[in-house]
């Protein structure tokens, strides 16, 4: 395709791959009922096209945020990503509320370095989750240890593997980028190399913790509301989507409205992924109810 279009991504974040293939099979047999090889070619063609155009779609915005090194993203929200790019100049100035530059005040300067700042935020939130079981559930599975030793050891061993990722995260891209030359050279002209998410996170890991910080925020509040509208579906949202897909929408807003651009936004859309995910499990059941397929899903 990218030899005819302006599409140049190559989706290579193979565990999303499997993702959406399995999610649009499954859609398009479910709900228009064709037989399995009508269905496998729909789903691969709808998927492929979908893959080509949304890396393309954001290799702007990625360069932009990481200083044209040469890839764009490959997972769950590159419209997300597109979008925010767009926005984002709207509600800040990227060059006063850079979160690189922040600095905080007294003793909150702690957290600016990036490594403090994790052990200490995932800290105080994995052990808010874990005491809010009970004492004696985390002593369980503290497995002999101080409970609060086992919480701090949680803390300090995200912020230890979040060095990993992204030491890692550094050399991938390196690698990358230098092998798929032959691809550009070989097959497809001008083809971009689309990988993780977690590409960004090294190009500001404060925005990528302060992206984490407000997810959580607004995952708690959004099931908050949830609860006061009485749904009958109450939804825990992964710790996976808050850590990278939504601090990958912050850093990419970082360099288009800086710091004061995530504040505004994210409450309002983790809110609305929350309530979307709950509604749309209650909408499903209601559909297999009315095909007379009526089953927990």
């Amino acid at each position: 395709m990218g030899r005819y279009t302006g599409a140049k991504g190559i989706f290579l974040t193979g565990n999303t791959g499997v993702s959406h293939s399995q999610a649009v099979l499954w859609l398009i047999v479910f709900w228009l009922g064709f037989g399995w090889v009508q269905s496998i070619v729909i789903a691969g063609v709808l998927t492929g096209v979908f893959w080509a155009f949304s890396t393309t779609l954001i290799v702007k915005p990625i360069a932009k945020v990481t200083n044209n090194a040469g890839f764009t993203i490959a997972h769950n929200q590159m419209l997300g990503l597109w979008f925010f790019s767009k926005f984002a100049h709207k509600f800040g100035d990227p060059e006063k509320h850079d979160a690189e530059n922040l600095k905080l005040p007294g003793w909150l300067a702690i957290f600016n370095h990036n490594v403090t700042a994790i052990a200490i935020v995932m800290t105080l939130f994995v052990g808010g989750f874990l005491l809010a079981t009970g004492i004696d559930n985390v002593q369980l599975m503290a497995k002999g240890k101080p409970w609060y030793i086992y919480i701090i050891n949680l803390g300090l061993q995200f912020s230890m593997y979040m060095v990993i990722l992204l030491q890692g995260v550094r050399m991938m891209v390196g690698e990358i980028n230098g092998s798929f030359k032959g691809w550009q050279d070989r097959f497809i002209p001008n083809a971009i190399p689309a990988v993780d998410v977690a590409a960004l996170l090294p190009f500001s890991p404060n925005a990528a913790t302060l992206g984490f910080v407000f997810c959580t925020f607004g995952t708690i509040f959004s099931m908050g509301i949830l609860l006061l509208i009485h749904s009958p579906i109450m939804v825990l949202p992964g710790f996976c989507s808050a850590l990278l897909f939504r601090r990958s929408h912050r850093r990419i807003s970082q360099p288009n409205g800086g710091i004061s651009f995530r504040y505004y936004l994210y409450f309002p859309v983790r809110d609305y992924s929350d309530f979307r995910y709950g509604m749309g499990h209650s909408f499903n059941r209601a559909g297999k109810r009315r095909r007379g397929l009526d089953g927990n899903i």
